[in-house]
């Protein structure tokens, strides 16, 4: 439920946003799905639509809810239920046991042992080691999202700055999406942000020396 057009700030709904695309639906007959794929588990455990306080028809999500594994779901109200119910559909995966069994346990795992607010710690450690590594090494940055989800840019260098970036990073052993929102997990720890940190900080030099 967020907004990202590539290279671009990501985008939350501004309050009372849901509640007119609610109202809007109601009114024409339209049912509201929302897609939970990037957040779903990142915001909230009972999912994004919780989160910022809104009641869709339909949600959908995926691997998020199995650690990786293929799977994806759409859930939602008990008439969506009935409208499933008359519908037939097949796939050929309905049965693949080990991605339903990796959901259970990280679920289980997500619910009882605080991995969102773990994951909203990383995330706060990486935004403010970054942003002191820009401000000291003259950069501006537009930083954007979710704490487990953000994403930065360069308002000066633009795309290509933001592709040096990545490039260099990956280069050094951390991978930073040039153009798509990054993803903070619950599998990292301190001591990879601290070693992302030590990465940033010579990426940020070369683009300083790139944009000037």
């Amino acid at each position: 439920p967020i907004k990202h057009d590539i290279f671009q700030d990501l985008e939350l709904p501004v309050p009372g946003y849901f509640d007119a695309v609610r109202k809007a639906c109601d009114e024409n007959n339209v049912v509201f799905i929302m897609d939970d794929i990037r957040c779903c588990y990142r915001l909230k455990f009972e999912g994004s639509h919780e989160y910022f306080n809104t009641t869709p028809d339909l949600v959908t999500i995926g691997k998020g809810m199995a650690n990786g594994h293929p799977i994806s779901v759409a859930y939602g109200t008990e008439k969506m239920k009935q409208a499933a119910c008359q519908v037939y559909f097949s796939g050929t995966h309905f049965y693949s046991g080990a991605p339903m069994a990796a959901a259970l346990a990280a679920l289980e795992i997500i619910r009882t042992e605080g991995v969102i607010e773990k994951i909203n710690h990383l995330g706060q450690m990486l935004k403010d080691g970054m942003l002191e590594q820009a401000q000291s090494h003259g950069v501006e940055v537009s930083w954007s999202g979710p704490l487990g989800i953000p994403f930065m840019r360069f308002p000066k260098g633009g795309p290509a700055a933001s592709i040096t970036f990545a490039g260099s990073a990956t280069k050094r052993g951390v991978f930073l999406h040039p153009h798509h929102n990054w993803f903070v997990c619950a599998g990292h720890t301190e001591e990879d942000i601290k070693q992302t940190l030590e990465v940033t900080d010579e990426c940020f030099a070369i683009v300083k020396k790139q944009i000037g």
